[in-house]
């Protein structure tokens, strides 16, 4: 995956590979300082890539080329080419995950990722707790803003033609007084609400008006 990582761009690695053997790698115990027993022979996949690099070289940027090394249990070239890249991502650090030592150590490591992961298994009481009081708090403040805004709409007067300015979605109603419309906001007036709007007509009488009519009317 980290091999992958590199070619499609979080890295700077992207091998030609030189040579990739397949062969068996004896095995040998050494019991003393002299004596050496065979035990056997395994099977190993071994690749050296060829990598470009700039360096500077007499004030000017020259194209060479590092090796990056890979290897790994069996026949498999595909995963020994991925770590050759890993290898001289590793060996040249720059600001990109794969070059990150710890970053890849940490993520390669089954004991560590997989431990990690499986804790999630265990009740985690304290932290959803935690959690649930936080979101039942913005809720609660949200409700509190909403029926502060209402009181603030209930007691405020509106005139035809304007609008009242609290929220962001008004919905606009055709049929006013005097020559206007008026826009309240359902979303936080309830519907069987009352506002109060003076009528600009030659008395200037104050109508209390039932916005779920209101709008039954208008629509």
């Amino acid at each position: 995956s980290f091999g992958y990582a590199g070619l499609r761009g979080y890295g700077s690695s992207h091998p030609n590979v030189g040579e990739v053997r397949v062969g068996y790698q004896p095995i040998h115990i050494q019991i003393d300082d002299e004596d050496e027993y065979y035990i056997g022979s395994i099977k190993l996949t071994e690749v050296e890539s060829f990598i470009p690099a700039n360096v500077s070289e007499n004030g000017k940027e020259v194209l060479e080329f590092d090796i990056g090394y890979g290897a790994c249990f069996g026949q498999n070239e595909t995963k020994a080419i991925a770590m050759s890249i890993l290898d001289h991502a590793l060996e040249n650090p720059e600001n990109t995950p794969i070059h990150d030592e710890e970053f890849v150590l940490l993520h390669i490591d089954t004991v560590e990722s997989t431990g990690f992961i499986s804790h999630l298994k265990l009740p985690h009481y304290v932290t959803f707790q935690s959690k649930l009081e936080q979101i039942r708090k913005i809720k609660r403040e949200d409700e509190q803003s909403k029926k502060e805004i209402r009181r603030a709409v209930l007691k405020g007067v509106a005139i035809p033609g304007y609008q009242v300015p609290f929220a962001s979605r008004e919905m606009p109603i055709g049929r006013g007084w005097g020559t206007g419309g008026l826009q309240i906001t359902l979303s936080l007036i309830g519907e069987s609400d009352v506002l109060k709007v003076i009528d600009q007509g030659s008395d200037e009488s104050v109508n209390a008006v039932n916005i779920k009519k209101l709008v039954q009317k208008t629509t």
